[in-house]
């Protein structure tokens, strides 16, 4: 928190422009990892006055985003969240999240896995919920093999 704090000050020691510029930039990375496409230009300006005002700080913005998602990007979150929490929970049936089995089958390769599926995941966009939904049990089960559960 303390190192974002910093980077909040050092934001404000910007030029107008170029803070606007980098909270448009952050904007639009965050709505393509969570929703698969960049803001809109009304969302990205709501978003950047928000930042510019300091209603919320940088290190905010991807919770309000989520909290205030609608529509089809909600059910898009939704399902990668229920996908995330699925696969989460067959980790735990098999005694590898609460135990130190993590440890057996490697945290780095346990992370790597679910880094690639979290990399996975990011790839949907709100026009391909239903592929995403079809893929479910096929995201989770690469997960564990890749995790080296069987």
């Amino acid at each position: 928190l303390t190192t974002g704090q910093a980077i909040e000050n050092y934001l404000h020691t910007l030029e107008g422009d170029v803070r606007q510029q980098l909270y448009g930039t952050l904007t639009d990375s965050l709505y393509n990892s969570l929703f698969g496409h960049v803001a809109d230009e009304g969302g990205k300006a709501y978003w950047v006055g928000q930042l510019e005002s300091g209603a919320i700080s940088v290190l905010q913005l991807m919770s309000a985003l989520m909290n205030g998602a609608g529509g089809a990007d909600k059910n898009l979150l939704d399902a990668k969240a229920d996908i995330a929490y699925e696969a989460a929970l067959r980790m735990v049936d098999r005694n590898v999240l609460p135990t130190t089995d993590i440890t057996l089958l490697g945290e780095a390769q346990v992370n790597k896995a679910l880094q690639h599926m979290q990399d996975q995941l990011a790839t949907y966009d709100v026009t391909e919920l239903s592929n995403l939904l079809a893929d479910k049990d096929r995201l989770i089960s690469n997960l564990l093999e890749e995790a080296g559960i069987h």
